[in-house]
């Protein structure tokens, strides 16, 4: 039987530690970091470690660690006050380079709420800079995005998308099926987007996906980089009449999302979604 843990707020550690208790007996272990975390498999499913440094609790997940709030100190649902409600937020470690991505569940999908930054053949960092890659991920052309996830992700298609436009409060254009009205504004990152005609770029990250204006790899002129700050592109697996599909963000008309077409050899961003 699933353990069902209940904790008081408590203002210290120690004193948290010992007020957590659960249907079946002991208490909450305690690590001092993430990374300190042990593989999540079947015989630690359902458990629940507090990371000291963080003083946050993950649970044991379907394969990863992902962050759980206790029912006595779950805020009440639907409100956003800079993350996103509870119940939807975690962390996923890539056990091939050990990086961190915060991930996040929006209605019955979750995703990664950073942009993926493992290094492969055809990835590179905006500009040729190694601190392009830690602040906006890798750019990837096509095929390499294609494998890029780790275990247990992968590369979303484009109908997964057009499922994650809609639970935003998307709506699809009648004539122009490619444009989603009132979805960009609530992916997109709150800094980091460049004004437009003295409007700010900006998003209101309702939902924490946090879309930053990464830019892209440009294959057709000498492989330039730009549009960072104004534009960043998702790939999808999704192929059609040779061109591959995109989720395309931009700073004018700030509001619309686009599910777009593009060329493989283009250098864009990745978002992984779980399986």
């Amino acid at each position: 039987m699933q353990k069902i843990w209940k904790c008081g707020f408590l203002a210290t550690v120690t004193l948290f530690l010992a007020a957590c208790s659960s249907s079946g007996g002991g208490g909450v272990v305690a690590v001092s970091s993430y990374a300190d975390l042990e593989e999540c498999t079947s015989a630690t499913e359902g458990s629940v470690r507090l990371v000291s440094d963080e003083n946050l609790q993950y649970r044991c997940t379907d394969g990863d660690w992902e962050e759980y709030v206790p029912v006595a100190q779950s805020p009440a649902q639907g409100g956003y006050s800079g993350a996103p409600s509870w119940g939807g937020k975690g962390q996923l470690r890539d056990s091939r380079d050990g990086q961190i991505y915060r991930t996040v569940t929006i209605g019955n999908q979750t995703w990664m709420a950073q942009n993926l930054n493992y290094e492969t053949e055809d990835s590179y960092c905006y500009d040729d800079k190694p601190a392009n890659c830690a602040t906006y991920g890798r750019l990837y052309i096509w095929k390499a995005a294609l494998d890029a996830c780790p275990s247990g992700w992968h590369l979303p298609s484009k109908e997964e998308f057009e499922v994650l436009l809609a639970a935003v409060g998307g709506i699809q254009d009648a004539e122009e099926n490619w444009e989603w009205q009132g979805a960009g504004r609530k992916l997109k990152s709150v800094a980091g987007w460049n004004n437009y005609e003295g409007k700010s770029g900006n998003g209101s990250d309702d939902f924490g996906f946090s879309a930053l204006a990464a830019g892209a790899r440009d294959h057709h002129v000498d492989h330039i980089f730009h549009l960072k700050g104004f534009r960043t592109f998702f790939w999808s697996a999704t192929i059609h009449n040779g061109n591959m599909y995109t989720l395309d963000l931009y700073r004018k008309d700030g509001d619309a999302a686009l599910v777009d077409n593009s060329f493989g050899g283009d250098g864009f961003s990745v978002r992984c979604v779980k399986d």
